[in-house]
């Protein structure tokens, strides 16, 4: 099974920040407050970017936290 990705050109201003387009921010549950994303740099240059989905606390597994 083939996945489709897609590609969005992003702007990395003076002072480091991008700004994510809004339809990707609401796909991925990122436009809500504190919202937060991991960077991950790899070897090769590639940065990837993955949202990060807030668990409550009273929900969360102890042991698999990172």
């Amino acid at each position: 099974m083939l996945q489709s990705m897609k590609t969005h050109l992003i702007t990395v201003q003076a002072r480091g920040t991008v700004a994510l387009p809004a339809d990707l921010r609401r796909r991925l549950h990122l436009d809500q407050k504190d919202s937060q994303i991991k960077l991950i740099e790899h070897d090769d240059g590639r940065v990837e970017l993955v949202p990060l989905i807030a668990v409550p606390a009273d929900q969360a597994d102890r042991k698999s936290v990172v």
